[in-house]
């Protein structure tokens, strides 16, 4: 019996620690979008790795259709000629990325729980702006990095998902085991 216990005491061990990769995994992202998202809103034009990809191309393109770009990213065009959105245009594209990040930080706050919805909800949140940069974009030289560590990070919370759903399970099954009355009680054979 106590091989067992240990056993499972172990396979919850080996969750926990999936679960926490994915929840790490998702702080990274965050602070690395949150991060991209600041510099694209400064002007600096950088895309860092394991980031989110639709905060920064929102902004970009707050920035673009706004006319706050650098004339090269308008090359061939008379910048003369141009009619270009208002700046409440490139304000609301900061807000939506903003409100992205904030999906994220929800996801890596309530996830502390291990339960898997929050990492299900991440999960798909992330694979939803792999697919954004595969049909935007295709399949590039210069962002073939990017899509492996989408993939990395997506497989991560993948494995986090199954885990947190595994640990509710085992967790609700020894709770019921607890809970539960005894199916031949002591108290009827001392009468």
């Amino acid at each position: 019996m106590s091989v067992q216990t240990s056993s499972s005491q172990d396979n919850m061990e080996t969750l926990r620690g999936k679960y926490r990769l994915g929840r790490l995994c998702i702080l990274v992202v965050l602070a690395l979008s949150a991060v991209q998202t600041l510099l694209i809103s400064l002007g600096v034009d950088m895309v860092l790795v394991f980031s989110s990809f639709a905060p920064y191309l929102l902004v970009l393109y707050g920035r673009l259709f706004t006319g706050k770009l650098p004339p090269q990213y308008y090359e061939g065009e008379d910048m003369a000629t141009l009619e270009f959105l208002p700046g409440g245009f490139l304000i609301g594209t900061i807000a939506l990325a903003v409100f992205l990040l904030l999906l994220y930080l929800l996801v890596w706050f309530f996830s502390k729980n291990e339960e898997g919805n929050w990492m299900l909800f991440g999960l798909v949140l992330y694979a939803v702006d792999a697919v954004i940069m595969l049909v935007l974009f295709g399949i590039q030289w210069p962002l073939l990095l990017h899509y492996v560590l989408h993939g990395i990070v997506i497989g991560a919370l993948a494995s986090a998902t199954s885990s947190g759903i595994r640990l509710r399970q085992i967790l609700r099954a020894r709770r019921r085991a607890t809970t539960q009355p005894p199916k031949h009680s002591s108290y009827l054979e001392d009468e």
